[in-house]
């Protein structure tokens, strides 16, 4: 029972929750991304303006940041770069269609803006490719 309400903490817990935070916040990017890039020619024409570029190319933008950043941060490689990118992706999103409505139709983006900023902040932990390579 001490354990538990401890508030200290082991190198390896630290790292196994890093991986799992990359992990679970990785996964269920690449699955949008997936879903965004199987279902291209329909969600040419649903999806809305990215920082004022054609809906072409956003819906590129989106595909790019949700599946080939979310496939760095499940690797753990330049993860750092690639949650950023999620981060600000995600700020603009509940800045533009969300308009900071946090407890309503944005609370999704905004448990995915908190997640991919822990990954930010934290970086990618002992269990990752950039570990690995010695960054």
């Amino acid at each position: 029972m001490k354990k538990i309400l401890s508030t200290k903490y082991s190198a390896g817990a630290f790292n196994m929750a890093t991986l799992l935070l990359r992990l679970t916040m990785g996964i269920v990017a690449v699955y949008y991304g997936y879903k965004l890039m199987a279902d291209y020619s329909n969600s040419k024409n649903t999806t809305q303006q990215v920082f004022g570029l054609s809906q072409e190319i956003s819906l590129l933008l989106k595909i790019f940041i949700k599946l080939l950043c979310g496939l760095l941060v499940v690797f753990g490689l330049f993860s750092r770069i690639a949650a950023g990118m999620i981060v600000i992706y995600l700020g603009y999103v509940l800045y533009a269609q969300y308009h900071l409505q946090f407890f309503g139709s944005g609370n999704f983006a905004l448990i995915f803006f908190g997640g991919f900023m822990a990954i930010l902040l934290l970086g990618p932990g002992k269990y990752s490719v950039d570990s690995a390579m010695g960054r």
